[in-house]
């Protein structure tokens, strides 16, 4: 970002002192450039929400941040922040959240991409941690941070026991969290259950590739925790090896749900033996409409059982079906069992 385009900024933007919300991407600046546009929203009295992406920012780029933010009590009235892709380490984090312990009115934190608050995990944690203390968050997403890559239970024992007490949240993606330890697994899944708010939960890839036998454990914690879901709509469930009998489980605790509208299953251990079962569970969703089930080798004899089932689900109006073992034919029989559904293929 060329120090003429911030000056620009400054000055096109000086006059609007009522914006709310600011977005920049997919730059990458230097100490002089950022100090530049830090001086240049100064402007903004009202900012309630900053999106920083893919912008590569280092200790001093946030330190810079930290300080515009504790100017004139801003911090106060900041709602929305979002740092995804953007380049931040331990130390940043560290930066952060003694900012954010002033942030009283922050509902909504992305840190999805950092992979740099892995190089020093303990540390991030508890930043993390210090995070969720302070803040009402209703919205939080930390995916793919490689938070929980280390064999130490502590990996995640101090972020999950914060997540329990984080019982506003309506929306949570701990996607690609990828989980090492069993008990960490289950310890997550049972958290869940205390935030009974959660309209959006997004967990592909959090469990790691465990035997189809330890993660059926998980599984029964999580399906306990997700009978207190009463408003669920969106539910992603990718990439986690839980195999025909932890998906019934799961589906079992949501039977009649009235809200569940996005279920991805996809590449979870579904074989053509659960199919049926899992068809049946699946046209108790009252209100689905799209289903992932990309990924499970199904074939034609599975993949027809679940559409049979799925007639009944009328709500339904997209489901992917790539890589499930099928061939034109029965990608025809199953178009013909799904009239009016739009099948990816």
């Amino acid at each position: 970002m060329p120090c003429l385009f911030v000056d620009e900024l400054a000055q096109g933007l000086a006059s609007s002192v009522a914006l709310e919300h600011l977005t920049i991407s997919n730059v990458d600046v230097s100490v002089d450039i950022f100090g530049r546009l830090c001086t240049a929203m100064r402007a903004f009295r009202l900012l309630k929400s900053l999106e920083l992406n893919l912008c590569g920012l280092g200790n001093p780029e946030l330190n810079l941040l930290c300080n515009f933010f504790l100017e004139d009590g801003r911090i106060c009235q900041l709602q929305r922040l979002q740092f995804s892709n953007s380049g931040i380490s331990s130390e940043g984090l560290r930066q952060l959240s003694n900012v954010l312990e002033h942030a009283t009115n922050l509902t909504s934190l992305n840190l999805a991409y950092n992979s740099g608050l892995g190089s020093q995990i303990e540390a991030s944690l508890v930043y993390l941690a210090e995070i969720f203390s302070h803040c009402p968050l209703r919205s939080l997403n930390l995916t793919m941070n490689y938070l929980n890559l280390p064999t130490s239970p502590f990996g995640s024992c101090v972020v999950i026991e914060k997540i329990r007490s984080l019982t506003g949240l309506t929306s949570l993606n701990l996607s690609f969290g990828l989980l090492t330890q069993v008990e960490q697994g289950i310890e997550l899944a049972e958290s869940i259950g205390c935030c009974s708010l959660l309209t959006d939960l997004r967990l592909s890839s959090c469990f790691g590739q465990h035997s189809l036998v330890t993660e059926s454990r998980i599984s029964e914690r999580l399906a306990e925790s997700l009978t207190t879901l009463r408003e669920l709509k969106t539910l992603h469930l990718d990439s986690n090896r839980f195999g025909d009998e932890g998906l019934a489980n799961i589906l079992a605790s949501l039977t009649y749900s009235s809200t569940l509208a996005e279920l991805g299953i996809a590449n979870t251990a579904l074989s053509v033996d659960g199919a049926e079962l899992i068809g049946e569970r699946l046209a108790s969703l009252r209100s689905l409409s799209f289903l992932n089930l990309n990924q499970n080798v199904l074939c034609a004899q599975g993949a027809a059982r679940v559409a049979r089932s799925l007639i009944r689900c009328q709500s339904l109006k997209r489901v992917d079906c790539r890589f499930i073992g099928l061939d034109k034919s029965a990608e025809t029989v199953l178009q013909e069992l799904l009239k009016g559904v739009n099948l990816i293929y």
